[in-house]
C-alpha cells in the first residue's frame, strides 16, 4: 500500500515537472514577439498593457481587473486560433498544452491572490506570456495568409 502511494506520488511529481518544463520550453522557443503587439492592438487586446502594469511595483495593487482582462483576451485569442481562415486553423498540441497551463495559472492565481499577492502577480505575468505566444502565432498565420497567392 505504501509503495503504491509512493509510486503514484513520484509519478505525479514527474508529470508536473515534465508539464512545467515543456511549457517553459514552448514559451522560450516562441519568445520572439514580433507580431504580438500588432495583433493585440488590432484586436483591442489588453495583455500588453497588463504586462506593463505588472512590471511597475504598486503596493496594494488590485489584481482582479488585470486577471479579468487577461481572461477576456484569452477567450478572444482562443477563438481566433480556432477559427482563423487559414490552412492552420485549429489548435496544435503545443497550443493545447498552453491552454491547459493558462487554466492552471488561473487556479493558482485564485488560490494565491489574497495569501501571496507576489505569487499571484507572477501567475498573471506568465498568463500574459501565454497570450503573447498566442498573439504571435496569430500574427504568423495572418502573414502566411497574406503571402498566399489568391485562388480564383
Amino acid at each position: 500500500m505504501i509503495v503504491t502511494v509512493l509510486i503514484i506520488g513520484i509519478s505525479l511529481a514527474m508529470f508536473a515537472y515534465w508539464f512545467r518544463y515543456t511549457v517553459v520550453l514552448i514559451l522560450r522557443t516562441g519568445a520572439e514577439a514580433e507580431y504580438a503587439s500588432k495583433v493585440a492592438q488590432a484586436n483591442r487586446l489588453k495583455f500588453v498593457e497588463v504586462r506593463s502594469r505588472l512590471h511597475v511595483p504598486t503596493p496594494g495593487q488590485d489584481l482582479g481587473p488585470l486577471h479579468t482582462a487577461l481572461r477576456e483576451d484569452y477567450q478572444a485569442l482562443k477563438y481566433l486560433l480556432g477559427h482563423a481562415a487559414t490552412a492552420e486553423a485549429g489548435y496544435t498540441a503545443e497550443q493545447r498544452l498552453l491552454m491547459l497551463h493558462f487554466h492552471v495559472l488561473t487556479l493558482w492565481f485564485s488560490l494565491t491572490r489574497s495569501l501571496r499577492p507576489s505569487a499571484a502577480k507572477l501567475a498573471l505575468l506568465e498568463m500574459s506570456g501565454v497570450l503573447e505566444y498566442f498573439a504571435n502565432v496569430m500574427g504568423h498565420r495572418f502573414v502566411a495568409l497574406a503571402a498566399e497567392p489568391s485562388r480564383a
